[in-house]
């Protein structure tokens, strides 16, 4: 295959120039550079094909070199004027966006879980170690004061139980045999004898009264009227084992009010703690039932604790809002719920950047 190349789309080239061209000032090909990078064409012919002629190959390089000249040159500059003033606009864009996310200000809110309570609710819990004999109740039962729920078994109360009451009987036995030798023989010594096992038969008998005391509070009953709450009683209470003061269900009474519990990480408590310092009102607070997202409702915080205590291996700190408007849900304890406390305004940047913002406080403490 034979080939010929002709370089440079301009008017005259190093190794083709057209017949009609004008010769070139050598002088001029020496210091001048062209402003435009060559281009290059190349034309290929097959082996045993007549070559092209080269002088009608310069004459259209002689032509056309200009023209495509003129085109490269205009669309370089127009791509660097493009370039350049998309630069420029950028710039003045990320300005006004910085400038913006500085100065607008913008409703602050600390986002933390939380869940729905009764106010007068009552929690039973294990009185003492045992084992659960007797479940008198369902989940969600409705059940009347004094009502039996729960049947605890301890077989070491049972145990001494036995015993106390082995030892009355005994010693009971042997102040009747004493007062009839008493009687009997006039014997001066079986008076102080006598003296002494009623004594002991007494003691006996508050040992019996207190163990007694123990076993009855075994049977956990309802302090008042109202509906009780354990999950799986049946399944998660039946002759399990369980700890003295293990909790073992919940019981709200009929009228019961409500109110919202809210558990703030520890991390975001300073934003809260600054809100209530800042404002004399109340904070406001907007949740939505879990259960039941697609309305928000509000209300106001009115109490926090001042301790940080551990729930699931996080810090937080327990806040209590009222909630003089019931969400329009079926209600029960622990029912959860997502809170946003407002905590006044910041820049805009700040609280749609906060998360980024803070870890990067924390890398700078970290290394400097």
């Amino acid at each position: 295959m034979a080939a010929i190349r002709l370089a440079s789309l301009a008017a005259s080239t190093d190794g083709l120039t057209s017949p009609q061209s004008p010769p070139q000032n050598s002088s001029r090909n020496e210091h001048s550079k062209p402003d435009v990078a060559p281009v290059v064409i190349s034309v290929e012919a097959f082996t045993n094909t007549e070559r092209p002629n080269e002088q009608l190959l310069g004459q259209l390089v002689a032509v056309a070199g200009p023209v495509f000249a003129r085109l490269h040159e205009r669309q370089r500059t127009l791509l660097g004027r493009i370039i350049h003033g998309g630069k420029i606009r950028w710039l003045a864009v990320a300005a006004v966006l910085l400038a913006l996310l500085s100065i607008c200000p913008a409703d602050f809110e600390v986002e933390a879980p939380g869940q729905i309570v009764s106010t007068n609710q009552r929690r039973l819990f294990a009185p003492d170690n045992g084992t659960i004999d007797q479940v008198r109740f369902q989940n969600e039962d409705v059940v009347q004061a004094g009502q039996l729920l729960l049947k605890l078994s301890n077989s070491d109360l049972d145990l001494e139980h036995r015993r106390v009451q082995g030892d009355i009987d005994t010693t009971t036995a042997r102040l009747a045999s004493v007062h009839a030798k008493r009687l009997s023989g006039g014997d001066p010594q079986l008076s102080g004898e006598e003296a002494q096992l009623k004594q002991q038969l007494q003691n006996l008998k508050e040992q019996e009264s207190l163990i007694e005391q123990q076993l009855a509070s075994l049977e956990i009953t309802a302090p008042f009227a109202g509906t009780v709450y354990r999950r799986d009683s049946q399944q998660e209470l039946m002759s399990r084992p369980v700890q003295r003061g293990q909790l073992l269900l919940k019981i709200v009474p009929a009228d019961s009010s409500w109110q919202l519990e809210i558990s703030i990480p520890d991390d975001r408590m300073s934003y809260v703690t600054n809100a209530r310092h800042e404002s004399t009102e109340r904070l406001p607070v907007r949740y939505v039932v879990r259960s039941a997202p697609e309305q928000d409702w509000t209300t106001s915080l009115t109490q926090v604790d001042n301790t940080v205590e551990v729930h699931d291996g996080r810090m937080s700190c327990r806040a209590t809002a009222a909630l003089t408007i019931l969400p329009q849900a079926e209600l029960r304890p622990g029912t959860t719920v997502t809170a946003r406390i407002a905590c006044g305004q910041r820049s805009l940047g700040f609280v749609m950047f906060r998360e980024v913002i803070e870890f990067w406080q924390q890398v700078r403490f970290a290394w400097f």
